[in-house]
């Protein structure tokens, strides 16, 4: 469980990072100038770069939603325990 936790919170910074890099690229500019450095007829570098952080972030957010869901079956089970402790005798 406090694996889990702690998880959460690396895949939580790196989506927030990812998020950041993103939004202060393209706010400062440095988008337009990556396209400039790589020049005339490689238009793909940009591509790949976009593509790249798309799946990136995909695959963080994948990963973090999975933990999360994780976390809340992990404590409605314990829930469900605590609620009733006989449950095995029932049977």
């Amino acid at each position: 469980m406090r694996k889990s936790i702690i998880w959460i919170s690396v895949l939580s910074v790196v989506c927030i990072f990812i998020i950041w890099h993103t939004i202060y690229w393209y706010s400062t500019g440095m988008h337009n100038r990556l396209i400039e450095l790589a020049g005339e007829g490689k238009a793909y570098l940009s591509v790949l770069y976009n593509i790249s952080l798309i799946a990136v972030l995909a695959v963080t957010l994948g990963m973090l939603m999975g933990k999360i869901s994780e976390v809340m079956s992990h404590r409605q089970h314990t829930a469900e325990n605590l609620d009733n402790p006989n449950k095995a005798d029932m049977q």
